[in-house]
């Protein structure tokens, strides 16, 4: 509390800042929270990504060293979640990328933060999703015009010898890093309307292994307006717009430099905030943001060239091309009520939310044909794709009220979280392949709705906070929260599209050995087999991969204990104790025909062993790869797709963390921290049922794409095995 006496006299402007408590009675996430002075005064990669190792218990899958990394979405975890449950926000606005659950929608100006707040775990009903929420505040305009611009850069040539790999060439390296930028803000109209902008640029140029340059440009513009209009009535217009141009995705050793993509991903978004307050006791905020972006991959090649793979697997030719749309649209009403009963203040914080999320994608394969070598004279393979062209559309509906009160050392916070996941396969026209038109014709699809999948849960949260000390330095706090799954569009709702990925594998007699299907050996075609196609009627709609009606999201309880003290204003220590049950989690079951026509979930008696991975593989380190059993289905039956359903499997973490944290002063700041983790699976006798008997390397949720014949591990080693039954591809 703070008690100002100013002059009627003084006509300058004064600015006054503050920082948060390092150790906060009211603070019910733990994470880390970076200030300006953090971003400007600390020496980072200037990425969004970079910046996750700041915070207590976050594994992130790469280093951005001088922003080598950056422009680049890195896949990370946190304590006890899975990377699919990552959320992004941009002041507020969800920018999570729901048909890249986890990803990010766009990318981002480092030069526009004000502010990066990164949740681990929380009691606080805000947050959504058990996994890592990433919140950027940008910067607004004061009362006072205030502008900066910035050029930094990395040369390849300060950077030290690169790693060389075992056959002599050098690993990745920097050819040059290059960002600059400017913004600048003010009042237009002092104390009631304010104006501020801000543009930025980056360069990311590395060299790949093999020499191909992989380059990265970043363009971001940021404006914004905050207006007061009454003392009671605020509000801010922001418009963002940006753009990753990277030319040369997918650059290295196995592919020619005419197969990698030159991407774009331009975004427009435009939102709309105000913020009422009636009385020193009640405040409402409510938005709406509008998110019109897009992703397209041209190879190269370009259109008019076929992909093969040569002797050697190094891809060439071309590559297929890629355009996506989406549109975003979020509404979002909050509101605070500050009341006292006795000795007991309270502050209730109420709200909802409404988002939707729309994408159409569509792929095209260059002459609707590619050709693999199989190293068994001039007999190879050819495939014929359809170009997909998909729709989806989700819906998140949200709704909840906390309440937290304060009485003496007691700050006690409850509440629950209402949320509502559904979504459709929309309308969509898939064109035949005119080289195959008989087996691949062309779909009219009408759309559906997913199988009929609707999550709706209730989430409570509990959070306890006792201070101690004559100073209340010292504080205790225990919490329990639940979290809902995500829902995504390609992987829950996409996948009873029947419009999906289908292909058709034939063996040619490659007359001229040019790699180059041609229509003049269109004779020599033996079929081998079709994937995501009804060679009984390649006309029907409908989906191989089916949804359980009756599925639900993956929940997670948690519950946090911990122990925070304040060693001085700028220096603080903390212990925290993590506990989580992951359950509900979801599991694809393989679906076969048993040669009477009836359609049934695959047991593991279904399975006979079909031989050992391994052989003459070597791995990495010089040493035979291990000889793993593998097992295909027995010979009378079939797969015709997969279910997914709830499962009988949980997920079991306990970890430890010791923070210590130094805030910027006098020049100098510091976080550490030290975790202890274990995270275990429990397998339900339901799963052990229907698990294929094949060893198989699952990702951290335990989820499978249906690939039950690759086996991946054992040194780094990929094991392309293909059975009788199926085919699954691998980048070996």
């Amino acid at each position: 509390e703070l008690a100002l006496t100013l002059s009627a006299a003084i006509e300058e402007s004064i600015t006054v800042t503050d920082t948060r408590p390092l150790v906060d009675e009211r603070k019910a996430t733990k994470g880390a929270s970076l200030a300006s002075v953090d971003l400007d005064s600390v020496p980072t990669a200037r990425d969004p990504w970079s910046l996750l190792t700041q915070a207590p218990g976050v594994q992130v899958d790469r280093v951005n060293l001088g922003g080598n990394e950056s422009g680049q979405q890195s896949t990370f975890l946190g304590t006890g979640s899975a990377s699919t449950d990552n959320t992004f926000a941009v002041d507020g606005v969800i920018m999570t990328d729901m048909a890249a659950r986890g990803g990010s929608l766009t990318y981002y100006d480092f030069g526009a933060f004000e502010e990066v707040q990164i949740t681990t775990s929380a009691s606080d009903i805000s947050v959504a999703t058990a996994g890592v929420t990433v919140n950027q505040v940008t910067k607004r305009g004061t009362n006072d015009w205030r502008g900066q611009g910035r050029f930094l850069v990395t040369e390849g040539s300060w950077q030290s010898n690169p790693a060389r790999l075992t056959d002599g060439r050098e690993g990745g390296k920097i050819d040059a890093v290059e960002e600059y930028g400017a913004d600048i803000g003010g009042p237009i109209v002092r104390d009631h309307l304010w104006i501020w902008g801000s543009w930025g640029e980056s360069d990311i140029q590395n060299i790949v292994i093999g020499g191909q340059l992989d380059r990265t440009q970043l363009e971001d513009f940021n404006s914004k307006i905050n207006f007061q209009i009454t003392p009671e009535w605020s509000g801010v217009g922001h418009f963002w717009t940006n753009d990753k141009l990277k030319f040369g995705r997918g650059a290295g050793p196995s592919r020619a430099p005419e197969t990698t993509h030159d991407q774009t991903t331009p975004s427009d978004i435009y939102k709309l905030e105000t913020s009422f307050a009636p009385s020193a006791d009640l405040y409402f905020t409510a938005l709406y943001s509008y998110n019109d972006g897009g992703f397209t991959l041209a190879p190269k090649g370009g259109l008019t060239t076929q992909r093969y793979r040569d002797a050697d697997g190094i891809l060439r030719g071309s590559n297929y091309d890629f355009k996506q749309t989406g549109l975003v649209k979020q509404t979002r009403l909050d509101g605070y009520f500050f009341a006292a009963t006795g000795r007991i203040n309270h502050e209730l914080k109420f709200g909802g939310s409404l988002r939707t999320q729309e994408n159409t994608s569509l792929t095209l394969w260059p002459l609707n044909r590619y050709v693999d070598d199989l190293g068994d004279g001039n007999v190879e393979q050819v495939t014929f794709p359809r170009n997909r062209q998909v729709a989806f559309k989700s819906e998140y509906t949200s709704a909840w009220v906390q309440d937290t009160m304060t009485i003496d050392r007691w700050t006690i916070s409850g509440g629950l979280r209402y949320d509502d996941q559904n979504g459709e396969n929309l309308a969509v026209t898939a064109p035949a392949n005119p080289l195959l038109p008989d087996l691949l014709p062309a779909l009219a699809f009408q759309g559906n709705d997913a199988g009929g999948i609707d999550w709706e849960t209730i989430a409570p949260r509990i959070g306890v906070t006792y201070a101690l000390g004559a100073d209340r330095n010292t504080l205790v706090r225990g919490s329990f929260s639940r979290y809902s799954e995500q829902m995504g569009l390609v992987s829950h709702i996409g996948r009873e599209n029947p419009l999906g990925y289908q292909y058709a594998y034939f063996y040619f007699t490659d007359a001229n050995s040019n790699l180059i299907f041609d229509p003049a050996e269109a004779g020599s075609l033996e079929f081998y087999y079709a994937y995501g196609i009804n060679t009984s009627d390649p006309a029907a709609l409908s989906s191989a991969s089916r949804n359980d009606p009756n599925l639900g999201p993956t929940l997670s309880d948690e519950i946090t204990l911990a122990l925070e003290h304040s060693l001085s204003a700028n220096l603080a220590a903390s212990i925290t104790l993590t506990m989580r049950n992951i359950h509900d989690i979801p599991e694809i079951r393989t679906l076969i025909d048993d040669g009477s026509g009836s359609i049934r979930q695959a047991t593991r008696d279904d399975y006979e062993l079909g031989g050992l991975t391994g052989g003459a593989l070597v791995l990495p380190n010089g040493s035979p790869a291990p000889r793993v059993p593998f097992f295909d289905l027995k010979e009378d039956l079939s797969v015709v797709g997969s279910f997914l359903t709830t499962g009988d499997r949980e997920q079991d973490y306990l970890g430890v963390n010791l923070g210590l944290t130094r805030r910027l002063s006098n020049n100098w700041s510091a976080r550490g921290y030290v975790s202890w983790n274990d995270w275990d699976w429990k397998m339900g006798p339901e799963f052990r049922r229907h698990d294929d008997p094949t060893d198989v390397l699952r990702d951290p949720l335990g989820n499978s794409d249906g690939d039950e014949r690759c086996f991946e591990q054992s040194g780094g080693a990929k094991v392309n095995v293909i059975s009788k039954k199926n085919h699954f591809e691998l980048d070996k």
